[in-house]
């Protein structure tokens, strides 16, 4: 059994590069996959902005140095492109690309990045979260068929209780908002190839922590210990060896060890 896992940077590199870089070397040194990022402008990702929320824009001049980053720790570099031109921006850089769940009824967006994913053999993810008929009649076709669907809640947190597991064909992946590691395990159990989860540093200090889906590395570190153990096991052969076999009862007498072979 082999689960890969996407650590989802999102806004909390608080446009600070330093952080930015710790977030991308921790994660790749407790197991990550891949470090992906988000790719928006504020102005364009909201109707009305109430308040400002110009701090969580990744700087697009960052994006060839991530790539860089992450692959001289050996993780992947992806990113989620909300809108032609973020996808344009990140195409020359992108080892793969997932798409929001509030996305799901862009065909625009998501027929460009599924044929530029497949052009460039990279993986291509597309989050479930708000997934409805109506996404069903854009989703349901074939050309879809090899792309990677990510179950998911579309609440920040999610409870498992919110998991709809036993509805759900969770045939590829889980996009976790739940930090919960029995959760993780239930997706795995269900057939998830690909887990994605929203990491943040230990200082807790991101700029969406606050919304109580993001994993500390800390607590991901955890989860990839228990993981790599539960692969061993599941994994494992192992036989008595003859001294153990000699601590049977004898059928002879019922009494232990048995005898010696002569």
């Amino acid at each position: 059994m082999d689960v890969k896992f996407i650590v989802d940077v999102g806004s909390n590199h608080n446009q600070d590069f330093n952080r930015t870089k710790k977030l991308i070397e921790q994660a790749a040194a407790a197991g990550a996959w891949g470090v992906k990022f988000q790719l928006y402008t504020v102005k364009k990702l909201y109707r009305a902005n109430k308040r400002n929320l110009k701090h969580t824009e990744l700087p697009v001049e960052w994006i060839p140095e991530l790539q860089k980053i992450c692959h001289e720790n050996n993780v992947c570099f992806g990113c989620t492109p909300f809108d032609l031109e973020a996808l344009d921006i990140l195409r020359p850089y992108t080892d793969f690309f997932k798409i929001s769940s509030s996305d799901i009824l862009r065909k625009d967006l998501i027929e460009t990045t599924l044929e530029y994913s497949n052009k460039a053999g990279s993986p291509f993810f597309i989050s479930l979260g708000l997934y409805d008929k109506k996404a069903g009649k854009i989703l349901n076709k074939s050309k879809y068929a090899f792309v990677n669907f990510m179950e998911c809640s579309a609440n920040y947190p999610a409870k498992a209780s919110q998991c709809n597991f036993s509805n759900s064909p969770l045939v590829n992946g889980w996009s976790d908002h739940t930090v919960s590691i029995p959760v993780i395990f239930a997706a795995m159990k269900r057939g998830a190839k690909w887990i994605e989860l929203h990491i943040d540093l230990n200082d807790k200090k991101g700029n969406e922590t606050h919304y109580a889906h993001c994993w500390t590395i800390k607590k991901f570190t955890e989860l990839m210990s228990m993981y790599n153990e539960y692969k061993i096991a599941l994994e494992s052969e192992y036989k008595p060896t003859e001294k153990m076999l000699m601590q049977r009862a004898d059928p002879s007498d019922g009494l232990r060890p048995m005898k010696e072979k002569k």
